[in-house]
Parts: C-alpha cells; sequence; structure tokens
C-alpha cells in the first residue's frame, strides 16, 4: 500500500523525494538489523514497564524511546548486575525469609493480642511488650480490663520484655543469614 511512498519519480531534479527516500531505505534496513531480546524475556516476547504511581508519562516516553533502534539497542546492552538487580533479588529473598520466619513464630506464639488494645495502652505511654501481655491477659475482653492489668503490673520486671517467641529485627537478620549459610553448606554437600 505505502510501499511506493517514498520512490522517486524520474522528475530529474531529485530534491525532496529522493532525500526522503534514502531516510526510508536507512529507517527500514535499520529496522531490519534490530538485535532480538534477550532469551530470558517473556515467552510472549512482549516488555512492558510497571506503572508505579504518576509514572504513565515517563513510561510513555520510555515507549516511544524504545521505538528508536539505537536506543533499543543500549537497553539489550544494559548488564542486569550494572542494575543491581542481583542485590535486590536478594533483599526481596531475605525479606521474604524474615516474613516467614515471623509467621511461624506467631504461630508458635499461640493468640495474638488486640491491635485496638495495644494501640490505645501504646497511646497512653504503656510500651508495645507490656500493652501485648496485657491484651494477652485479659483475653482481649476490653480496654478498660487491659488498663487496669498493665497498672497492676507495669512494675513487674518482665513487663516491657518481649513476648515468648517475639524476636528482634537483628535476631531475624541473624536467622536469616545463618539459614542462607546452611543452605549454601548444604548445597556444597550434595555436590
Amino acid at each position: 500500500m505505502f510501499g511506493a511512498l517514498f520512490e522517486e519519480e524520474d522528475d530529474g531534479g531529485g530534491g525532496l523525494n529522493e532525500a526522503l527516500g534514502a531516510s526510508a531505505r536507512a529507517a527500514s534496513a535499520a529496522y531490519a538489523n534490530i538485535d532480538e531480546p534477550p532469551a530470558h524475556r517473556a515467552a510472549c516476547g512482549l516488555v512492558g514497564l510497571e506503572n508505579q504511581g504518576a509514572t504513565c508519562y515517563l513510561n510513555s516516553l520510555l515507549q516511544s524511546l524504545y521505538m528508536s533502534p539505537e536506543f533499543r539497542r543500549g537497553i539489550y546492552a544494559v548488564n542486569p548486575e550494572d542494575l543491581g538487580v542481583k542485590a535486590l533479588e536478594e533483599e526481596d529473598a531475605k525479606a521474604a525469609e524474615k516474613e516467614k520466619i515471623k509467621g511461624e513464630a506467631e504461630a508458635e506464639a499461640g493468640p495474638v493480642a488486640d491491635p485496638g488494645i495495644v494501640k490505645q495502652l501504646t497511646q497512653m505511654g504503656f510500651s508495645e511488650n507490656g500493652s501485648r501481655r496485657a491484651a494477652l491477659a485479659v483475653k482481649n475482653k476490653q480496654f478498660e480490663d487491659a488498663m487496669d492489668w498493665c497498672l497492676t503490673h507495669s512494675e513487674d520486671t518482665d513487663f516491657d520484655s518481649p513476648l515468648p517467641g517475639d524476636k528482634t529485627e537483628e535476631e531475624l537478620d541473624a536467622e536469616v543469614g545463618v539459614s542462607g549459610k546452611k543452605g549454601k553448606k548444604k548445597e556444597q554437600e550434595d555436590s
């Protein structure tokens, strides 16, 4: 349909038609020589951008630039290691491991303190651990009962101590690091 759009007419002068024709041929040749995307892309071959909140304008700009062969080659040439992809994946894996450990600890710990009661008590100045202890001690029945329990037991030596099964962020970090090392040792032993 558009095959003859940029073809030269034999009008003797050339000029604009000749320049447009040469430009179209160069663009067509560049488009035909575009490298294929890396094999680790989606099976469908499509690649997209995730909107991270009001980034649609930037996404449309990048998609427009992506249609330029030079820009596309540059994108394909970027090494994922240069972008820090591996570090992000490791961070995500550690965060998932921490959440798993927290979930297991909560399941082992048994009942969970009512967050509403805990929030009210902490707003009154009691510690997070003491507020949780109070809510659990009164079986999450009423705020007033939990407040009475706090007033009665606030001088106890273990009032502010973490509940059994609670782990600090440092302990979780250490446990995630240890479990990662155990996994590597096990892989080396299996080899």
